[in-house]
């Protein structure tokens, strides 16, 4: 009798979608911020407030639990994913509420131990994740971005272009107790070289070109690790830091063409996997990922399910030094 020869269908529970609910207390917190306030007040395209709801859409049908690639199961790590919802607060809002509330739903997971993955919404949202937590333990934020933005705060509001000076403009950055390493830009001018070293001296950028001149330490290794070897260095090379932010606007990626703004020379869409990857695998001190930009209203199929991909690779990567932790 000749074998019975699958039909090659997949049930929704065999993708990692079927681990998440809704929740607080799992190892790994989703948390969406479904705002694009960071687009519309500097004159950009809105959409990005479609991301989270978008991104939940897609992981019901992407990511197999039982990873063939590395022989991994990622229920035997990650037996739930917590969903903690959306930032909602009735009524109208101001942009400093909706950042508070997402400062204490980031803290909170923290504060437990759990690591918390963020989908907006604008990249201005990496101001309050990274804001609050314990005062005395040391940041140290890596922001994949695009450029540097860095145009004047004013009368409080920030947005696209002036969220990395908003966080550079905190004395805990300024005094260098906190750090942020900018990655991936290109076309820096020099009137934003002497901002950014006026604002936080001990904070550092570096240019896209940077990343492609870095020597791996195998020089067999594929170029597309080159990006997360490259993070992975910067990280290592900053002992002194308690808490470890990654935060990767989707703008920076040279692949990634339907968002408000692409870029034209950026890390490739399978660094950035890759990034995801090793953040779970390999760096303990982190804290949480946040990924921005995604705009949906523009294009939400090969998009979303790329940010599908970051998300699964990261834990992937989590539950596999779990596993290894426990052994």
């Amino acid at each position: 009798m000749e074998p019975e020869i699958p039909d090659n269908t997949t049930d929704q529970s065999e993708y990692i979608g079927s681990l998440i609910h809704e929740g607080f207390y799992d190892k790994l917190v989703l948390i969406g911020f479904p705002y694009d306030q960071g687009a519309t007040l500097c004159g950009s395209k809105r959409g990005q407030d479609y991301g989270p709801d978008s991104f939940r859409r897609f992981v019901k049908d992407l990511g197999s639990i039982r990873n063939p690639e590395y022989g991994i199961d990622i229920s035997k790590g990650l037996p739930s994913i917590a969903d903690y919802g959306n930032i909602q607060i009735e009524g109208k809002p101001t942009q400093k509420q909706l950042m508070d509330k997402l400062t204490t739903k980031v803290n909170a997971c923290i504060k437990r131990g759990n690591l918390a993955f963020v989908v907006g919404g604008t990249r201005d949202m990496t101001t309050a994740v990274v804001d609050g937590e314990s005062k005395e333990k040391r940041k140290l934020v890596i922001m994949i971005r695009k450029s540097l933005d860095l145009k004047a705060v004013e009368q409080g509001e920030m947005h696209q272009r002036n969220s990395l000076r908003a966080i550079l403009e905190q004395e805990s950055f300024k005094s260098g107790h906190n750090k942020a390493i900018v990655v991936g830009m290109n076309l820096v001018s020099e009137s934003e070289i002497v901002t950014f070293k006026a604002l936080a001296p001990s904070s550092e950028f570096h240019q896209i070109e940077d990343v492609r001149r870095f020597k791996q330490h195998n020089q067999e290794g594929k170029l597309t690790l080159q990006g997360s070897d490259f993070i992975n260095d910067l990280i290592a090379a900053n002992p002194e830091y308690d808490n470890v932010y990654i935060s990767i606007s989707l703008e920076a990626v040279e692949g990634i063409t339907d968002v408000s703004i692409p870029c034209v020379q950026g890390f490739t869409t399978e660094e950035i996997v890759e990034v995801c990857y090793q953040a779970g695998l390999n760096q303990p001190k982190l804290v949480s990922i946040d990924v921005a930009d995604y705009n949906p209203f523009i294009e939400d199929w090969s998009t979303g399910r790329f940010l599908v991909l970051m998300f699964y690779y990261f834990a992937l990567g989590l539950s596999t030094r779990i596993i290894q932790h426990q052994q």
